[in-house]
């Protein structure tokens, strides 16, 4: 398991728990949108989005959920990865905008 495998793992297991016991507040998410089917929902609703390191911690979670999507290699399409992580930081912008009010 790649470092960056275990620290979604771990970001998501804790977030996971700390919403079971009530820490987190529900807020505003992103999610990560390749072709039809394939999504990542990214909390932000715990972050102060205000902050520069709120923002360097929503794109890291970004980040983290385009890389455990499209980060696999593909035999039969070689091109998989680069195509899948276009897409999904294209289907972010927009939502970052509005998010950041950029």
């Amino acid at each position: 398991m790649s470092t960056i495998t275990r620290l979604v793992a771990f970001g998501f297991g804790v977030a996971a728990l700390a919403a079971a016991a009530g820490a987190v507040t529900p807020g505003p998410t992103v999610v990560v949108q390749y072709g039809e089917y394939d999504q990542r929902v990214v909390p932000a609703g715990d972050l102060a989005l205000d902050s520069a390191a709120g923002q360097r911690a929503l794109f890291q979670r970004v980040g983290f959920a385009i890389e455990s999507m499209c980060g696999g290699a593909n035999l039969a399409n070689p091109h998989y990865s680069l195509t899948c992580s276009n897409e999904a930081h294209a289907s972010v912008e927009p939502q970052l905008a509005r998010m950041l009010g950029r």
